[in-house]
């Protein structure tokens, strides 16, 4: 990929689901399961009803409270390929830019569910490295969570630290920060998900 500003970062994160790819993709992407992908300290809440299903270019809008700002973000979807991948960009909201890709692949009788975040912030790297990311990680942890909540065979992810060759060398070399977080949904979760 071509990176046309060092501000730019990635961040990567991974589930797998003893359940099958098309159930994983109907489940992820259908809007109206939101509130449950998104944790209870993320208040997130559409400004119009969501669309009844989504395909290239709808859009939607939502606010959002995020350490105690209140903001609007319109997302439009820019990919749609059921049920193997979707992707969705920010058309107007508190990033400079923002990238979503939502990949989907059948695994040794489940999915393996993979979240490739592209953004840039505004702030640089300070912001995305103190406040941005670390939020990023809890929501995605969150959200494998309550996926497996949803299968019946949860455990949380432990989000894993980037090692330095994929967060500062050859990332840093390509102008993109890279960190990886992972998550084997297999047993039951350690605390109640709302």
């Amino acid at each position: 990929m071509t990176v046309e500003s060092r501000s730019r970062s990635l961040r990567t994160y991974e589930a797998r689901l003893d359940l099958p790819l098309e159930e994983v993709f109907a489940w992820t992407s259908d809007v109206e399961r939101l509130d449950e992908l998104t944790p209870p300290w993320f208040v997130l809440e559409p400004v119009a009803p969501p669309p009844p299903r989504l395909f290239v270019g709808v859009e939607i809008e939502y606010r959002f409270r995020w350490r105690r700002f209140g903001m609007r973000w319109r997302s439009r979807i820019t990919d749609w390929r059921p049920p193997h991948d979707f992707v969705y960009e920010q058309a107007c909201g508190p990033f400079r830019e923002f990238r979503h890709e939502h990949l989907f692949r059948p695994v040794d009788g489940g999915t393996l569910m993979e979240d490739r975040v592209i953004y840039r912030t505004w702030g640089g790297r300070w912001v995305d490295r103190w406040l941005v990311g670390p939020d990023l990680d809890r929501v995605f942890a969150h959200r494998a969570r309550a996926l497996g909540v949803a299968a019946g065979v949860a455990r949380g992810p432990e989000v894993l630290e980037a090692d330095e060759e994929s967060a500062w060398g050859a990332g840093e070399r390509a102008g993109i920060e890279e960190v990886r977080g992972a998550a084997q949904v297999e047993a039951p979760p350690a605390k109640r998900m709302p």
